[in-house]
């Protein structure tokens, strides 16, 4: 049983002791969980050492599976048990695996739902929407949904998290009845497209202010042109351009903590000869991990070293991105904070000075 500290938080939101948030919250509790062999944590991330995945032992899952069948809190179904489904009307929690009939899922009050492989036909995907008290929608390790996500979506308002990623469409696009889910939280729409790699995302996201964690698709397609100035609670971001975004959008996102850019990164009106005149980038004092990634052609290195000195402690620094023009990067004091920065390939081919001065923690380049 493998789950992840962001899914949890979203299933039941609350606010830390002391201001604290709910992620660095859940983070405590599960190091608590960890230090009692109650869980092993599968994966941790390079630059902070958080924890980014954990599974259980196979006492521990006994003992919970045991309780949850007890309690009614989680019901595990397959095809050998859909049956039986049917005669529990109040359960909350379900687990999906394969291919399952959703007709044999009766409970009005269902709260969780995550689908680990199956295969969505469009009516099973029409079956879904009617479980409107949702809060949880999960699709673990993607699946085949055929047609396209249903303009039904939006009826799901209570839904804190949407994870739709790698499943298969058809179609293209997002429907903007997408706009409707407000209380989201974490919202992937990393998906994939069977005839077009580039997904169309109506500007509807800007309507979720309580959104903490925004997965975009891996390309968007040229039509999508997102305002995302209103999401203030943001705390990662993947997949930002500035093809499809926003640049001046990320001023307002003083909480983010993870940005992940990904294609065209380009800053209008820049001045080149008065480099004090642009306005920083990125305001959020808690930034620690930045990858670049752009396999379309370069990034102009002056936009690139404005980009690095509006971020103050970054723990993460990832470019695989072009920037052979550039010829001299300085990085000083507390602008880099973590131990290791990693760049790939040609990145960095005609650099000819690199300045890195009182970089405490830096242990490899």
């Amino acid at each position: 049983m493998v789950s992840t500290p962001i899914r949890i938080v979203s299933s039941k939101q609350e606010e830390g002791d002391e201001g604290q948030i709910a992620e660095d919250v859940a983070e405590r509790y599960l190091m608590e969980f960890v230090e009692r062999c109650m869980i092993q944590v599968l994966e941790r991330d390079a630059a902070t050492l958080k924890m980014r995945s954990f599974h259980m032992n196979d006492l521990m899952r006994d003992v919970c599976l045991s309780k949850a069948k007890q309690e009614n809190f989680l019901y595990i179904a397959n095809q050998s048990n859909a049956c039986q489904l049917a005669t529990i009307g109040r359960v909350r929690r379900v687990s999906v695996h394969k291919l399952f009939p959703m007709q044999c899922i009766r409970s009005p009050c269902l709260r969780s739902l995550l689908f680990f492989n199956a295969f969505l036909p469009d009516e099973e995907l029409e079956k879904i929407l009617l479980l409107t008290m949702l809060r949880v929608l999960d699709y673990e390790r993607g699946g085949v949904a055929k047609g396209k996500l249903p303009n039904n979506i939006g009826k799901l308002i209570h839904l804190r998290f949407l994870r739709l990623r790698d499943l298969n469409f058809w179609c293209s696009k997002f429907p903007s009845s997408l706009g409707n889910l407000r209380c989201l939280q974490t919202l992937d729409l990393r998906i994939i497209g069977k005839w077009s790699n580039s997904i169309h995302v109506p500007n509807v996201i800007w309507r979720m202010e309580k959104l903490r964690h925004l997965y975009l698709p891996n390309k968007c397609s040229r039509k999508t042109k997102l305002k995302l100035g209103t999401l203030r609670n943001l705390q990662t971001l993947v997949n930002f351009n500035t093809k499809n975004c926003f640049l001046k959008d990320l001023i307002n996102m003083t909480n983010i903590r993870e940005l992940e850019i990904r294609g065209a990164f380009n800053i209008e009106y820049f001045y080149t000869e008065e480099l004090g005149k642009n306005p920083p980038i990125v305001q959020s004092r808690y930034l620690h991990s930045l990858p670049i990634i752009n396999g379309e052609g370069r990034i102009d290195p002056r936009h690139l070293t404005h980009l690095l000195s509006s971020c103050n402690s970054i723990f993460k620094l990832s470019l695989d991105v072009e920037v052979s023009y550039l010829k001299m990067l300085e990085l000083h004091e507390e602008a880099f904070v973590g131990k290791e920065m990693f760049c790939c390939g040609q990145a960095f081919a005609n650099l000819e000075s690199l300045s890195l001065k009182k970089l405490n923690n830096l242990d490899h380049v």
